[in-house]
């Protein structure tokens, strides 16, 4: 019969045997990697390569969020105006139409005229300062991309598929469009229509004598 108080200095001596065990397989192992050179610097040039990784990783996603933060500041500054400047424009729409109205005779309303006129100036010369221009296609191509066609008319004065009349000019704001010229379109005339059938006609076969 075993004695009760032996048993756990066994159990003692089972744990200490253990991790005298462990602690040798540990130094072993670290002797036998200090043993070997070549595996020492695999794993340094491991480790090294991972790291370089890393960095090249972290380098260029901070490059991409500058280059983002420099194009947002850019577009920013370029288009800060874009909202003011589409307020303004009804009001130099109407400035224009009332030049158009106004008397054109000498009189008591040259002075305001000439007041309105450079108010026009002036005007046109702050919006230009910050990028803002006029678009004014009188006789151009129609281009889809920067006018509104309000109708087609036929017409003669002006090739076909060319801005005969302006009726609204548009206004760009640095390449930007802040809004489409509204125009009128020339088609070919009734007449250069059918000049035009006739010369795309087959000519008339040959009727055979009788």
């Amino acid at each position: 019969m075993s004695d009760p108080k032996s048993e756990p200095k066994d159990d003692e001596q089972a744990a200490a045997d253990a991790g005298s065990q462990a602690a040798s397989d540990a130094s072993e192992s670290t002797d036998a990697e200090q043993a070997d050179p070549a595996a020492q610097l695999a794993a340094a040039q491991a480790q090294s390569q991972e790291n370089w990784d890393k960095y090249l990783r972290a380098n260029a996603e901070l490059e991409n969020v500058r280059r983002r933060a420099e194009r947002d500041i850019s577009n920013g500054l370029r288009y800060a105006v874009e909202k003011l400047a589409g307020d303004l424009l009804p009001v130099l729409d109407s400035l224009e139409l009332g030049l158009k109205s106004a008397p054109t005779e000498a009189g008591e309303a040259t002075a305001v005229v000439e007041g309105l006129q450079l108010t026009h100036k002036q005007l046109l010369q702050a919006l230009d300062k910050h990028g803002v221009k006029p678009l004014d296609p009188q006789g151009k191509a129609f281009n889809p991309e920067q006018h509104e066609a309000v109708t087609m008319v036929p017409s003669d004065q002006v090739a076909p598929n060319h801005v005969l009349e302006v009726l609204q000019k548009g206004y760009v704001l640095n390449e930007r469009l802040l809004r489409p010229a509204m125009v009128v379109v020339a088609q070919a005339a009734a007449k250069n229509a059918e000049n035009l059938k006739q010369e795309q006609a087959p000519p008339d076969s040959p009727q055979a004598d009788g």
